[in-house]
């Protein structure tokens, strides 16, 4: 994958080199960041990983999205869209409105331009044949099933899934940026006059 020779793919390279020479003290927050993305066929190693401030991540990632074209690109922009994904196990950089509706643009015409009648990215890949003979046996045998299907609710698995869907954090202390604030104060207050 040829990246582009832009500004953007210069700020990227600046962010990489000055954040691969910085001691991060004790202490602080940060994510590892592959330097060639690994859907773009970069490695595990010490060299291509750099570690980044959660925010400085984000922005890495918005960059990529600037760097690349055709492929490379709609892999970048799910990438990019997975960094809005916040669990709450992760102190995530928390994106403004702005940086929220790009990502979802960005997916937005990955998916329109895979839905074009363009080749998939995938197109040719073939399946295993014991993988494709299992599949296909369990569908004449059951038809499609979910894979919950015949599972107490008292089962650990039906359990784990059921919590995670709840969004209960595991931090009890996590509060919503607008607790305490009435809608309709802070309506008015965004109101023109």
């Amino acid at each position: 994958m040829k990246t582009l020779n832009n500004k953007y793919s210069k700020w990227y390279n600046q962010l990489i080199q000055s954040r691969k020479l910085r001691k991060l003290p004790k202490g602080v927050c940060f994510e590892s960041h592959h330097i060639i993305p690994r859907s773009l066929g970069g490695d595990n190693l010490k060299e291509n990983k750099v570690s980044l401030l959660p925010r400085e991540h984000f922005i890495a990632h918005l960059l990529l999205t600037k760097m690349y074209c055709g492929q490379a690109l709609h892999k970048m922009s799910f990438a990019f869209n997975r960094m809005l994904s916040v669990s709450p196990d992760h102190q995530r950089y928390r994106p403004t409105s702005r940086f929220y509706e790009l990502a979802r643009r960005l997916v937005g015409e990955a998916v329109s331009y895979a839905n074009t009648g363009k080749v998939p990215w995938n197109k040719g890949v073939a399946m295993p044949k014991e993988q494709k003979e299992r599949q296909s046996a369990t569908i004449k045998k059951n038809g499609r099933v979910a894979w919950n299907k015949g599972l107490s609710k008292d089962d650990p698995r039906v359990a784990k899934y059921a919590k995670s869907q709840s969004g209960v954090s595991k931090n009890k202390d996590q509060t919503a940026w607008n607790k305490g604030i009435k809608w309709k104060k802070k309506l008015k207050q965004n109101l023109p006059t």
